[in-house]
């Protein structure tokens, strides 16, 4: 994506303001979530426009504001554009998980490593996930493995 919104500025941004766009986002849900460094908010906005304007899907785009952190792995979010929310359905694999992205710590990147660790579970085992978070690695083993109790 960094090149078709990176292109969807250059008529917007300088070189320079260019340069600060991100390599990719997360699209989590309905919300897209953008990482800008030191970006001023034309920037933030116009990218926020382009990302609303190629992804019909898209409800609502955030800035990241802060780095991940904490006993949680919070992160400070920012309303960009679109609806003014922070709760989203997202889908993977079969699997939905409803959840407050400012509450949670959820990395849709970790999508294929969710569903090779579920792959692995040999049947009648226990499964065990004590940090579970949002419940990612438990809902996707007892969708596509035959656990004995997760």
């Amino acid at each position: 994506m960094r090149k078709r919104l990176r292109k969807n500025l250059s008529g917007v941004l300088t070189s320079e303001e260019l340069g600060k766009v991100c390599n990719s986002f997360d699209i989590v849900g309905d919300i897209a979530i953008i990482r800008l460094p030191s970006a001023s908010s034309v920037t933030a906005q116009s990218a926020a426009d382009a990302i609303m304007s190629r992804h019909k899907n898209v409800k609502t785009v955030l800035l990241q504001a802060s780095p991940v952190s904490g006993d949680l792995r919070l992160r400070r979010l920012l309303h960009l554009a679109g609806q003014n929310k922070t709760r989203t359905i997202h889908r993977e694999f079969g699997c939905l998980f409803s959840f407050d992205v400012t509450k949670c710590y959820f990395s849709p990147r970790l999508s294929q490593e969710r569903l090779r660790i579920a792959r692995r579970v040999e049947p009648g085992e226990t499964v065990v996930n004590m940090f579970a978070g949002v419940g990612c690695f438990s809902i996707m083993i007892a969708k596509h493995a035959s656990p004995r109790e997760v």
